[in-house]
């Protein structure tokens, strides 16, 4: 089974609506909602290896599971907002939730500083300026995409 109909089939499974995949070119893009899933090298390689039948049935224990996650993180900030005491599960969770959001500041910051850097490489190419080394090893690690029109839109390279 190709990629495109394996993510097709996960991403119904799930519940994503596999449109915006349907023409997609998997070869470059690879399965990132498979790492948006958070699953490991391993469970993409048994995916792969998988009847249709399995794929649905390991992607709907996920599914469930993520669901179940997430319905517990609800009870606890409901909890949090009633005042109420928490179970140590509970706290364990409410843990979970603090350092999440924290690393998720901290990447959404990290972000924010490379676009506002790459920013100034790009007023700095566009006027025509000399690059630094660094500069033009910034611009190097960067990924171009054309966007129609002309446009041109960038993100970070992995």
């Amino acid at each position: 089974m190709n990629k495109k109909v394996l993510a097709t089939i996960a991403m119904a499974t799930i519940g994503l609506s596999s449109v915006a995949y349907v023409n997609a070119d998997f070869s470059e893009r690879g399965f990132n909602f498979m790492w948006k899933m958070n699953l490991t090298d391993e469970q993409i390689t048994q995916v792969e290896s998988m009847t249709t039948e399995e794929k649905q049935a390991f992607f709907e224990e996920i599914r469930s599971e993520k669901e179940l996650e997430r319905e517990a993180r609800e009870t606890v900030i409901d909890k949090l907002l009633a005042w109420e005491t928490l179970t140590s599960e509970e706290e364990e969770i409410r843990q979970n939730i603090i350092t999440k959001r924290a690393e998720m500041k901290a990447a959404r910051e990290e972000m924010e500083l490379k676009r506002e850097e790459m920013k100034l490489v790009m007023e700095k190419y566009r006027n025509g300026e000399e690059l630094t080394t660094e500069e033009t090893e910034l611009m190097n690690s960067f990924k171009w995409n054309k966007m129609g029109k002309g446009k041109m839109r960038w993100h970070m390279g992995r």
